[in-house]
């Protein structure tokens, strides 16, 4: 019965410092805290969503009719899959991969309120990890990462760049004509992140075709 922005208000404030300027005070494993987990539900996965939306919306990688197999890297609550399944009809297999099983748990239950018939499947692990990307599987026809790469500097030793971690992925998970759709907030360290992983990419794998931007 309290007012939502008396309850999460704190939680959703301290989420917006840490996103948009304080990120190395981000807590690890932020999704399977209880207080930033329903702040994010509330605020961020909504919005998130409708940005993921557009993004697809411009891409041009939907191809109506086709049957999808698609890859959730960093998945929180499904946020990019939720896009996708509102942006088209066409039948999609999903495999979410994030380290917090709870906010997995959360985001299915949206998912398969809007679209109960989308095959989905989770995987918990972290990315960042090559032993728990075993259970992933693949390859994908299409590769979803939203609002992971910003958060690559942020705890725990990275034994390789952001930018060679896209890099490896797409050429471990990604079918042939598959496509991946990298979205980053707009702040200085996303948009720098971005440009670093576009250079690197058209450095080591010159046969893919950058569609946007």
């Amino acid at each position: 019965r309290s007012p939502v922005a008396r309850v999460h208000g704190r939680a959703l404030a301290e989420l917006s410092e840490c996103f948009t300027s304080a990120r190395d005070q981000l807590p690890s494993g932020y999704l399977s805290q209880p207080r930033f987990r329903a702040a994010y539900l509330l605020y961020f996965l909504p919005t998130g969503v409708a940005t993921v939306a557009d993004v697809l919306a411009r891409s041009g990688v939907l191809v109506p009719e086709r049957p999808l197999r698609v890859l959730d890297v960093g998945a929180g609550p499904l946020t990019a899959s939720i896009a996708l399944a509102l942006s088209t009809r066409q039948p999609l297999d999903v495999v979410a991969f994030d380290r917090s099983e709870a906010i997995l748990a959360d985001g299915v239950a949206v998912l398969r309120a809007l679209r109960p018939e989308v095959k989905v499947r989770t995987v918990v692990g972290n990315v960042r990890h090559g032993r728990d990307w075993q259970a992933v599987g693949g390859p994908f026809d299409l590769v979803l990462a939203s609002h992971v790469l910003n958060e690559w500097s942020v705890g725990g030793a990275k034994s390789q760049s952001a930018a060679e971690f896209v890099a490896q992925m797409l050429e471990q998970r990604l079918a042939p004509h598959g496509s991946v759709v990298l979205v980053e907030p707009g702040t200085r360290d996303g948009s720098r992140r971005l440009i670093e992983v576009r250079e690197h990419l058209g450095a080591v794998l010159p046969e893919l075709a950058i569609l946007s931007p």
